[in-house]
């Protein structure tokens, strides 16, 4: 037994940490860093307006600071006075990389290790200080060192795996293995409480950060959007009080909880594939209390503006979902390797089905197919010229944003990503070939290979291309990202429907002087594998469960009420529909909008919480 250097109370004692640091040489006798005031003074002549020059020469004075032999209670003075600078840099740096289309650019992606390293060397420093004071023979020293030593390693280190996640990276090894060890240090020296002021200003104590970080990285981020990682970063403080830690293992339902080995390089893992038995020292990180809470807040309609009331719906139901059962694999996967022909966008995919032009009357087979599959198709009339005439079609290019629904149009805002102007006809280079890694039937794992690779995010429409047919798409949504050193830029994709027909949407004005506007939309075939009907997808726009548009296609146009709403992104929303051709059912209809949250809403995760 050893006693905590912080109670009486006797800790049994961990082994070395184990940190794999710099090796250290004796330091210059007339280095500025070893002096609180002369690295201070370094750091105020800093070019604070060349942001590039000033990362360039903080970088370079990190890696020979943690490369000098300095005694820890200089070193943690002198690192101190550089954490608003790195603060300051890395705001500026993250601009290159964050919220961008993958791959990165080669400048964007250099941009991006330069951040992930400076705040390794930040956490290195403060490594070293933690290292120094417990292997030191002092008997006595100042323990606040040792807890802000061991606040800063954590804090960077959560840094360093957020800006992984924001381009889709594997966490290096060992990183995991330190950021455990040094949190079960503090818990088991009753330390992990302690709160310390943040570098945004805050005070969190170690176990905060240990928690959310985990927490964080339970939700699997490389399935969300850049802003949507930043959003759930800044949430998590705000829910603290909905999930913890602990060591109790007498559950019998393991939904939403998750393992952590302490002991292991590894992050979190969902308890429904963790066999105890083989874990020697672990942690259990329950957050089924804020899956009810968030549950709860999801289908409860109120009027109350809070800060919840920027999320949108589909992310909420996306933290449900990811926090009840982890990112799991529903169906298995077959390794056959061949070529896809895919589109990027909605718009491409668009340019690239037959749709309506005036005089044209034929059906294609792929919509001859469609029609006979869907026999609630019931059109009023057939699209003549005259009718087409009255309508001004939309030009996807333009963002629109919808306070009700969307956060951000991200896609539509984003100059690379988006083509500059509209272009009516399809181009071949439209067309991007890319090689499959799996396949199952809900989907492919793509290599995203190539100099004129298209950009992409989590959440864009993907259209596959019929080998038969160059007329014929199937359509997915990007799932998640992963940027892997040894394989390159890996796609998870997700079909959501193998047949897609061409179409176009025209809101029922409510006022006569309201422009009438067309709004390219796809007609989705009903996807049995994943229990769902028939449904339309389109750019996003000001819209909700209950509005009622005209849907024209080659077969004629017919008046059609959008239903529950399916999924939405910054690249598309997809909704059920159904058709209005009678009074008595539009009537129905307006019941239906304002009935409230329905119970067929509620997931089915719900009942086993």
């Amino acid at each position: 037994m050893a006693f905590s250097f912080f109670s009486k109370k006797p800790v049994k004692k961990i082994p070395g940490f184990g940190f794999k640091l710099p090796t250290q040489t004796p330091a210059p006798k007339d280095i500025f860093l070893a002096k609180e005031k002369e690295t201070k003074a370094w750091i105020q002549q800093l070019p604070v307006a060349n942001v590039g020059e000033t990362a360039r020469l903080i970088f370079k004075m990190l890696i020979n600071f943690n490369r000098m032999e300095i005694p820890f209670n200089q070193r943690i003075k002198s690192i101190e006075c550089f954490r608003d600078s790195i603060s300051f840099v890395q705001a500026n740096l993250e601009k290159h990389y964050y919220n961008m289309g993958m791959p990165l650019t080669p400048k964007a992606h250099k941009i991006s290790v330069l951040t992930k390293e400076l705040n390794s060397e930040m956490a290195i420093a403060y490594k070293i200080i933690i290292d120094d004071i417990i292997t030191s023979n002092k008997k006595t020293f100042n323990s606040k060192i040792l807890i802000i030593a061991i606040h800063r390693a954590l804090e960077y280190m959560a840094t360093l795996i957020y800006n992984i996640y924001f381009v889709y990276e594997e966490v290096p090894k060992g990183v995991w293995h330190d950021i455990h060890r040094i949190y079960s240090y503090a818990h088991d020296n009753g330390i992990a409480k302690a709160k310390i002021k943040s570098v945004k200003g805050d005070k969190i104590s170690i176990e905060d950060i240990y928690i959310h970080l985990n927490m964080f990285v339970a939700i699997s981020p490389t399935r969300l959007r850049a802003k949507d990682i930043s959003t759930l970063i800044l949430a998590l403080p705000q829910w603290r009080e909905f999930f913890h830690l602990s060591k109790k293992t007498n559950y019998k339902d393991k939904t939403g909880r998750f393992i952590i080995d302490i002991l292991s390089d590894e992050p979190v893992i969902p308890a429904t594939v963790v066999d105890l038995k083989e874990i020697k020292k672990y942690r259990v990180l329950n957050a089924r209390p804020l899956i009810r809470y968030l549950h709860q807040y999801r289908h409860t309609k109120t009027k109350k503006k809070t800060w919840m009331s920027e999320l949108s719906p589909s992310f909420l139901d996306q933290l449900i979902k990811s926090w009840s059962h982890g990112a799991k694999r529903e169906v298995e996967r077959t390794q056959f390797h061949f070529e896809l022909h895919v589109t990027v966008s909605l718009n491409t995919l668009f340019k690239h089905l037959p749709h309506y032009e005036a005089g044209e009357e034929e059906l294609t087979e792929d919509e001859r197919l469609f029609f006979e599959q869907n026999s609630k198709f019931n059109f009023q009339h057939a699209l003549s010229d005259e009718h087409h005439s009255d309508f001004t079609v939309s030009n996807l290019d333009s963002p629109v944003e919808n306070p009700l629904l969307f956060n951000d149009s991200v896609f539509q805002a984003s100059p690379s990503f988006v083509d500059s102007t509209y272009q009516e006809e399809a181009e071949p280079n439209d067309v991007f070939i890319c090689k499959t890694v799996n396949e199952s039937t809900g989907g492919y794992c793509i290599s995203w290979q190539g100099e004129n690779a298209p950009l992409i995010k989590i959440g864009e429409i993907i259209g596959i291309q019929a080998a038969s047919d160059k007329t014929q798409f199937g359509v997915a949504v990007i799932r998640w990202i992963n940027h892997s050193h040894s394989k390159g830029l890996l796609v998870g994709i997700q079909l959501i429907s193998s047949s897609v027909i061409a179409s176009e949407i025209i809101p029922l004005a409510k006022d006569k002087r309201q422009a009438i506007i067309n709004h390219r939309a796809l007609l989705l075939q009903p996807m049995k594998s994943l229990k769902r009907k028939e449904s339309l997808i389109f750019s996003p726009i000001p819209t909700q469960k209950g509005e009622q548009f005209t849907l024209a296609t080659k077969k004629g146009v017919a008046t059609i009420q959008l239903g529950k709403m399916i999924e939405s992104s910054g690249a598309f929303v997809q909704f059920y529909y159904h058709f209005i051709d009678s009074p008595e059912d539009q009537q129905t209809a307006e019941a239906e909008k304002t009935e409230g949250a329905k119970s067929e809403d509620f997931d089915n995760v719900w009942s086993s919480i």
